[in-house]
């Protein structure tokens, strides 16, 4: 998967019949993003203004029921090398919050805010939210569910995944823009990735090839 800094995927052991078990979790989902810290700018001197894109991506796209996910951006003025972003580490930033259909997928882009970059994110809005999960995805769903066989959960989170990769690997190759890049997918099978990611988190947190580090939780969430 090229253009990505750091992958988290989780392996599927086998079919979607493995998916469904009572032993794994099958209820709601709150997935709340705890600590960024900026380990690089992208710029040669002082500080700079950054803005990061978080999108959870909840199972197999339903053309019918809209786009099955959760999107934010949020900006950090003046941040510095080794500054760690605003967010209060006892509340953290909410991501996700419902039922997940068999795998979450979880991206988040860190860029300098510039003004090819606010550009730039409404073409992200505008390909990836309109266009790039309902075109994309919707197609190759259509292919997947043809002749050789229903549409399994490993399947719609490929299909996801290549949706996904089309725009914000663009991005991430964008010289002195993208700061870093990084991408989870938690399925069934792992209940979700309940817990802390680092699990050993406050005490270390997930390096993203050295341009930034992130740390999130999921926990069980009421219906």
């Amino acid at each position: 998967m090229t253009g990505w800094l750091r992958v988290d995927e989780q392996a599927f052991s086998g079919g979607v019949e493995h998916l469904v078990e009572p032993e794994y979790y099958n209820g709601s989902c709150a997935l709340s993003l705890l600590k960024v810290r900026i380990l690089e700018t992208r710029k040669l001197f002082g500080a700079t203004d950054v803005i990061l894109y978080s999108i959870v991506v909840n199972g197999l796209p339903d053309m019918k029921s809209g786009t099955p996910f959760w999107s934010r951006q949020d900006k950090f003025p003046q941040v510095k090398k080794g500054a760690t972003l605003s967010i209060d580490p006892d509340l953290g930033v909410l991501l996700f919050r419902g039922r997940p259909q068999g795998f979450l997928n979880l991206y988040l882009v860190a860029v300098r805010d510039t003004e090819e970059t606010r550009q730039f994110a409404q073409l992200l809005k505008e390909n990836f939210v309109a266009k790039g999960i309902g075109t994309i995805a919707g197609s190759l769903i259509q292919i997947f569910s043809g002749p050789t066989g229903p549409v399994t959960v490993p399947l719609a989170r490929e299909a996801t995944t290549q949706a996904v990769e089309a725009t914000i690997d663009y991005f991430a190759k964008q010289k002195n823009l993208a700061i870093g890049v990084y991408y989870a997918s938690l399925i069934r099978e792992k209940n979700y990735g309940l817990g802390y990611h680092p699990n050993d988190y406050p005490d270390s947190m997930i390096n993203c090839d050295g341009h930034f580090e992130v740390a999130y939780e999921v926990q069980k969430a009421g219906e």
